[in-house]
């Protein structure tokens, strides 16, 4: 016996000893649980939005640049269809090159016999056309495409779309006898695949703001990268210009600069060549001219 203040103490049965127990335990739970369920405090939830702003401010850009890449990339396949398409006409036709006519582009003429284009010529930067999108510079205003809008015949008489553009001397030459000037182009022109001299250099498609361009050695660099020129140059046709525009590169084309200068511009095209591959060629004036060949009587070549 233990004595406590002059009593006796009985000892606790074992019953009276489990009930203790289990009161204990439900306590220390109870007392678990509502701590568990605490709300959040004002400061804990702020210090929360703060990190997760942190964090997509760092995953963002580097989302959005995954994003671009992959357009790249589906728009380089898509200028190889299209390429391909076109060497398959070359087979087709003695490897004659296809002719320029009034009443369809190069679009109409391919899709015709080679439908896998279709959906090919649309740029997955430059999917969609708009009517309101107008460049007071060009003839067909509000027709010609930019970087992130491919262009529209309509103003033409005939209706189609593309983002596209061909190398305006891979078209046959033919004398119209409209321009006096065209007697003068004869030079050129490439005619049959036969000329194709350096098959790696000589680009069949590019990103464009349309149908085609006649790229000139002594075209000026252009200053709108987003709009594009649609016509630049001694020549008086178009140019370099329409094809460059910074669709693709570290930024989203519609973020494309409208105002720059120099021959070292941001941002790049994708180009299909004679030989059948496609690639980013970037807009600086050395790599456009002294690297590729446009036309057949190219200086440096």
């Amino acid at each position: 016996m233990i004595c406590l203040l002059g009593q006796a103490l009985k000892p606790y049965t074992n019953h009276q000893v489990n009930e203790v127990r289990r009161k204990s335990y439900l306590k220390i739970f109870t007392c678990n649980f509502k701590m568990r369920t605490r709300a959040f405090t004002l400061i804990e939830l702020l210090v929360v939005i703060a990190i997760i702003g942190i964090l997509a401010a760092l995953l963002l850009p580097a989302l959005q640049g995954a994003k671009n890449r992959a357009k790249t990339i589906g728009c380089c396949s898509n200028e190889k269809q299209i390429a391909l398409s076109l060497t398959m006409y070359f087979n087709d036709y003695n490897g004659s090159m296809i002719r320029s006519i009034g009443t369809s582009t190069w679009v109409g003429q391919l899709q015709t016999n080679y439908n896998a284009i279709r959906n090919a010529r649309y740029c997955p930067a430059a999917p969609t056309w708009t009517s309101n999108r107008v460049d007071g510079s060009s003839w067909v205003a509000g027709y010609d495409g930019a970087a992130d809008a491919p262009w529209n015949t309509a103003a033409m008489g005939y209706s189609e779309f593309g983002s596209y553009g061909l190398n305006n001397w891979c078209y046959m030459y033919t004398n119209t006898g409209v321009r006096p000037q065209d007697a003068a182009y004869q030079p050129y022109y490439f005619n049959k695949d036969s000329n194709f001299y350096a098959p790696s250099k000589i680009p069949l498609f590019g990103d464009c703001i349309w149908t085609e361009g006649c790229v000139d050695w002594t075209d000026p660099a252009n200053t709108d990268l987003y709009n594009g020129a649609f016509y630049s140059g001694a020549m008086g046709l178009g140019s370099l210009g329409r094809f460059q525009i910074a669709r693709h590169g570290a930024k989203s084309a519609s973020a494309a600069p409208r105002s720059v200068s120099g021959n070292v511009l941001p941002g790049s095209i994708n180009l299909s060549f004679a030989d059948g591959h496609a690639e980013s060629i970037s807009l600086n004036m050395q790599t456009l001219k002294t690297n590729l060949c446009w036309s057949f009587n190219w200086p440096y070549r």
